[in-house]
């Protein structure tokens, strides 16, 4: 999108449906590339600047793109759409005048034949949101039984927006969960989801497990029902807000990472609250990211001095 163009976010979009598996990332200027993996081995390790498969510009101009986001259920399932967060200086619904907010934007992902661009990007808008958003880590989705659920972190609560398989008009339901008691009114700064289970960290700097939320959301939503509450549970260890959580092996392990540059992984499939293992030191500056392949073979840290650190498991052996 060219240098002023600065990439805000990105993900994995697994292949199927005809699209080969890829990374997707979203620009300051409302831009979404993707790159093929293949495309990016081939170009070996001495590649300093490697185009696009394809870039498109959606309709709605130069609003930055913020985040992105494409669900996976936990057999990681491919997709073949896309969730953004898209920030909007006009008139908000319900507002007389214009102020920053936020759109969550679908975006779905369609091959062309032989010939013509390789994709076409097809967006459409589900609801515009003017709460402050979490973190940088605010967006999350997840593929459930007949549904995939998009999670946006707001400061004060999450908003979630279901969206039933092979629905084309994107009629989908949206609705603001705060979960109940004294942690769901703390400020979020990231989430992460699996499953049907939202991990949540807080200014505070312990994490909130929401066992269940998105599967008991999603059910009354379609119904027209009353969600069940689910079980809340705290893990603790962090001084500073944590600025990134991901999810591993379907949901079992839970890492952390923050201010204190150390990589925290958590047994959650087993109960525990408290940390299993501690990598200090991994950085020096903050921990910015963390992201783990489904099968959990592997750790990947972004931090603030420029890096980025591939890490195994348990032993997290630098690679």
């Amino acid at each position: 999108g060219g240098a002023a163009d600065e990439m805000t976010d990105c993900c994995v979009v697994r292949s199927g449906g005809g699209l080969p598996l890829s990374v997707a990332a979203c620009t300051g200027q409302g831009r979404v590339c993707l790159w093929s993996v293949d495309g990016i081995v081939s170009g070996g390790a001495s590649s300093v600047d490697l185009p696009p498969t394809s870039s498109h510009a959606l309709s709605s101009g130069t609003h930055p793109l913020c985040c992105l986001s494409s669900p996976l259920d936990a057999g990681g399932s491919p997709s073949s759409f896309l969730y953004a967060v898209r920030l909007n200086d006009d008139k908000p619904p319900g507002h007389k005048t214009s102020v920053p907010h936020y759109s969550l934007v679908r975006l779905r992902l369609d091959v062309l034949p032989a010939g013509d661009s390789p994709l076409r990007v097809e967006e459409c808008v589900l609801f515009a949101e003017a709460s402050p958003l979490a973190g940088s880590a605010r967006l999350a989705s997840v593929a459930l039984a007949g549904v995939d659920v998009a999670v946006l972190g707001l400061s004060d609560g999450l908003r979630l927006y279901v969206h039933t398989t092979g629905d084309k008009q994107n009629k989908g339901k949206h609705t603001r969960v705060s979960p109940g008691g004294l942690y769901g009114r703390e400020a979020i700064c990231a989430i992460a989801a699996c499953g049907g289970d939202v991990a949540a960290s807080h200014a505070e700097g312990h994490v909130t497990l929401h066992m269940g939320l998105l599967a008991g959301a999603a059910a009354a939503l379609r119904t027209g029902t009353a969600a069940p509450p689910c079980p809340v549970r705290v893990l603790r260890w962090h001084v500073h807000p944590p600025a990134s959580l991901a999810f591993a092996t379907g949901g079992a392990l839970l890492y952390s990472g923050g201010e204190e540059a150390v990589l925290c992984t958590w047994q959650v499939g087993r109960g525990a609250e408290t940390p299993q293992h501690l990598a200090p030191r991994l950085a020096l500056g903050a921990i910015c990211g963390v992201s783990c392949p489904q099968d959990g073979r592997g750790v990947y840290v972004s931090a603030m001095d420029g890096g980025v650190l591939a890490l195994t498991v348990p032993e997290y052996k630098r690679r």
